[in-house]
């Protein structure tokens, strides 16, 4: 179990929280690596993410689109 915790550890550093969660319930590992701080993390990013793509975008049609299918692929 101690390589598993590692591999999520890892996939936190690296800003995949959603693969995290999915990883810790899959590995019954939930306990330890509680899904909602992570997907807490996981919004607050995406919205600083969209809100610099409208941004650079200067909330064209386009960067509307963009910042909308940015975290969902």
């Amino acid at each position: 179990m101690k390589n598993i915790a590692d591999i999520i550890g890892k996939l936190i550093k690296t800003k995949k929280e959603l693969e995290d969660v999915h990883f810790a319930q899959e590995s019954g590992l939930g306990e330890r690596f509680h899904p909602a701080p992570l997907f807490k993390s996981y919004l607050q990013q995406s919205r600083k993410d969209a809100s610099a793509i409208l941004k650079n975008g200067k909330h064209s049609v386009v960067a509307t689109g963009q910042s909308s299918d940015f975290k969902t692929s």
